[in-house]
């Protein structure tokens, strides 16, 4: 907490709370008694009739559009009510945006092939943050995004050119906002289009700084599309098809001759320079194993809000030479993206009535729902057949964990077992028993960004039977507070039909009892030395005025990495000699702190001292758990906060100690090392956590262990030399990747670092996806 230095202050901000509210009223929402909607009504939405899907093996286009979809069934409202249209946001293949498309807001599926690259325009269509009609255009209906745009945060800021003035004065130490940074957003809504669990080079990632908005005249420093040397003839019918209307690049003009250098979009059979952009292609290599990957917008201070209002969509690569066949039919998978979400007495969204701190009048730390909805449809239910089903499960939410496991309320008898046959970056080699019958049951754990693909078998079942899914989780998890258990406890409902028909004409069944999904074993990173260990803290910073959660912070470090030193009002703000600058070309420098070589093995030990988990992401590569160790916290942070200048703990400061000089445990990071600390054993992964990850559950109290390879994960761990050790792209281009943690609310108060990935320049292989041709 704050010394006396700052009761004044804190005095003073008292009285101007009653002076600097938001000067435009909000308009009201009242939420709906969610006891009261009927639960189980709806069918479960499924791929073709529900979620579109995308061939990736074709250019296509995908339009991020505002519409309205069904979420809540008939009666929400009140009894005998139709089905309520909630506004939404999300993709719709093509370039026109349809008024009410007839599928669920969550999708496309995108189906992708390893070794064949997909072209993918993106097209931001999405209308104008102007919920006071102040004079822009097409003002937008989602009320859930237009009523919690939050300028005090660390964000994309288009109309300020990235500035972030109000996020800056806060930094500075002057604790309540002015009363125009607590007013909220009311210009172009900005879009960015991440690929989650993709091994895509860094201008392809859609990270924070990706965005752009749909008049085009606002673009995040790490905006792009395609780049081609120069453009090529349409007449030519080889161009036709990856050069079709509607696709936009960036010609380089590097001869100096045709077309002058700028941003072209094809008419089909012609090229017209396009000043105004709207759009971005991106062109994905697809070199990475077989995986079930997705994507959703990352903008910069504002994920939370895009992907509550719906823009995610699922992503699968397929590989016929190293999967198992009985897997291949991309089609049998069906999709289970679980969300939690709130809805008012009209049926539109709910994201809250305001921050719960003044420093952030609109953000609050972890969205957490009352109605449970699954492929965009709430508490549905599914008919299957006595057979084996694919499942993917996806957890879309913005920070609300699941422990998943099916409940028999018909006959009150042992329902199915659940097995694991894939995780986040691809299929496992043994399958993992969730098993239903042990003693407490078996329950899967996802949060929010992980994947996992199942198969359970409801051979055994009886027809008539009604499985339910529920769900255990605290939240926050995994001691806070506990499910409704006529509400947020129920998840969907599987209904067990007799059709012996259908089952007969099953032609091929996985069984993962006798059965590898995988025909291409995981690379083990357990036995390879690392060039690099990292200790990094995940960190909490309280306000002084309410004492409730203000920010999250990785390593204690700001996203920028400037050092906040708190010797004001005015805080200073400064450069840490440790840390890599650069001065992208915008007003802010950014200061990197992980600096990985390609080709190199890095373990990264999370030290959580927070009393949350969270589920930690890194962009590009996949890695594998290797631990989990328990620490005593006051232990840890008696020796943590020594470190600090004065002894006390300094937020925003950065890490105590100079981040590259190793610890006593031989750790970079700059804290002191945690081995005094420790507990108990190293605790192994579970038995579904044995594959590549892209995300990681780090509980609170704990070290979670990663090894991570800054390679393609198909390179056999034998292969030690570095000049063997290198993607097809060079991971050292634009403004990096990102790292963060992937509850949304987090990643946008700071919870969000930025590596950058050193180019290995002895790798002696081709790059065969290169900037300016192959993207």
């Amino acid at each position: 907490m704050k010394s006396n230095r700052n009761l004044a202050i804190v005095a003073a901000v008292v009285v101007a709370l009653a002076l600097a509210q938001p000067a435009a009223a909000q308009v009201v929402q009242t939420p709906i008694k969610t006891n009261k909607i009927p639960q189980f009504v709806d069918p479960l939405p499924l791929l073709v009739t529900g979620i579109p899907i995308v061939d990736g093996t074709t250019p296509a286009m995908i339009s991020i559009c505002e519409f309205q979809t069904e979420i809540l069934p008939a009666g929400s409202l009140g009894k005998n009510t139709p089905a309520p249209k909630t506004w939404v946001w999300g993709y719709q293949i093509g370039d026109t945006c349809l008024p009410d498309p007839g599928h669920s807001y969550i999708g496309p599926v995108v189906v992708a092939e390893r070794g064949t690259p997909t072209n993918l325009t993106f097209i931001n269509q999405l209308p104008n943050a102007d919920p006071y009609s102040m004079g822009l255009p097409n003002p937008s209906n989602v009320l859930a995004f237009t009523q919690n745009t939050d300028q005090t945060m660390h964000w994309a800021d288009p109309l300020n050119f990235q500035n972030n003035g109000c996020s800056h004065a806060l930094s500075e130490g002057y604790l309540v906002p002015s009363p125009d940074c607590q007013l909220n957003y009311t210009g172009p809504v900005a879009a960015a289009v991440h690929l989650h669990g993709g091994e895509v080079p860094p201008d392809l990632d859609g990270g924070p700084d990706s965005w752009w908005t749909p008049d085009g005249d606002y673009r995040g420093h790490g905006y792009y599309t395609r780049e081609v040397a120069e453009l090529p003839d349409l007449d030519l019918p080889a161009n036709q098809a990856e050069f079709r209307a509607g696709v936009l690049v960036y010609n380089q003009n590097l001869d100096g001759v045709g077309e002058a250098a700028g941003y072209y979009l094809s008419q089909g059979t012609a090229w017209s320079a396009d000043p105004n952009i709207d759009r971005a292609t991106y062109v994905y290599p697809n070199t990475q194993e077989a995986a079930n990957i997705w994507f959703h917008d990352h903008v910069l201070g504002m994920t939370r809000l895009n992907v509550y209002a719906g823009i995610a969509g699922a992503y699968v690569i397929t590989d016929d030479a190293n999967v198992n066949a009985a897997l291949h039919n991309p089609a049998e998978l069906v999709p289970l993206v679980i969300q939690d979400r709130m809805f008012d007495t009209n049926g539109q969204l709910f994201f809250g009535a305001g921050g719960t701190t003044p420093e952030h009048p609109w953000w609050i730390p972890e969205f957490i729902g009352d109605v449970i909805v699954v492929n965009g449809k709430a508490w549905p239910y599914l008919n299957v057949e006595a057979k084996k089903y694919r499942f993917l499960f996806l957890n879309g939410s913005n920070a609300r964990a699941y422990e998943v496991r099916l409940k028999d309320i018909t006959n009150d008898l042992p329902a199915p077992s659940m097995w694991v046959i894939g995780t986040d970056g691809g299929f496992l080699d043994t399958p993992a028993l969730i098993d239903n019958n042990a003693m407490p049951p078996q329950k899967l754990v996802v949060m929010p960004g992980e994947r996992y693909e199942v198969v359970i078998d409801f051979s055994n079942v009886a027809a008539g039977t009604i499985l339910r899914m529920e769900n255990t989780a605290g939240t926050p998890f995994p001691f806070g507070e506990k499910v409704n258990g006529s509400t947020t406890k129920r998840v969907m409902e599987f209904r067990v039909v007799a059709d012996p028909a259908l089952v007969a004409a099953t032609a091929t069944e996985f069984d993962p009892a006798t059965m590898s999904p995988s025909l291409h074993p995981i690379e083990p990173l357990g036995g390879l030395t690392p060039l690099v260990r990292r200790q990094l803290t995940l960190n909490e910073i309280v306000s002084p005025l309410t004492g409730t959660p203000l920010e999250a912070l990785l390593n204690n470090t700001k996203w920028n990495g400037l050092q906040v030193i708190e010797d004001g009002p005015p805080h200073t703000i400064q450069p840490r000699t440790d840390f890599d600058g650069t001065l992208p070309d915008y007003l802010d420098p950014t200061y990197y702190s992980e600096l990985p070589d390609e080709g190199t093995v890095e373990h990264w030990e999370i030290i959580n001292i927070t009393a949350d988990a969270h589920p930690i992401h890194l962009h590009l590569v996949q890695f594998q758990i290797l631990e989990r160790r328990p620490i005593d916290p006051a232990c840890y942070n008696a020796i943590y906060n020594t470190d600090f200048p004065g002894g006390l703990f300094a937020p925003g400061y950065g890490p105590p100690n100079d981040y590259n000089i190793a610890n006593t445990d031989g750790a970079v990071g700059g804290n002191p090392a945690v081995s005094p600390c420790f507990v108990g054993p190293p605790l192994p992964p579970e038995n579904f956590e044995n594959g590549w990850k892209d995300t990681a559950v780090a509980y609170p109290d704990q070290v979670t262990k990663i090894a991570v390879r800054w390679a393609p994960t198909d390179i056999p761990s034998t292969v030690t030399d570095i000049t063997q050790l290198g993607y097809p792209f060079d991971p050292n281009h634009g403004h990096g990747y990102v790292w963060h943690c992937h509850i949304l609310d987090h990643e946008d108060s700071e919870m969000m670092r930025p590596p950058a990935v050193w180019t290995n320049d002895s790798f002696a292989g081709p790059r065969t996806f290169v900037k300016g041709i192959d993207y």
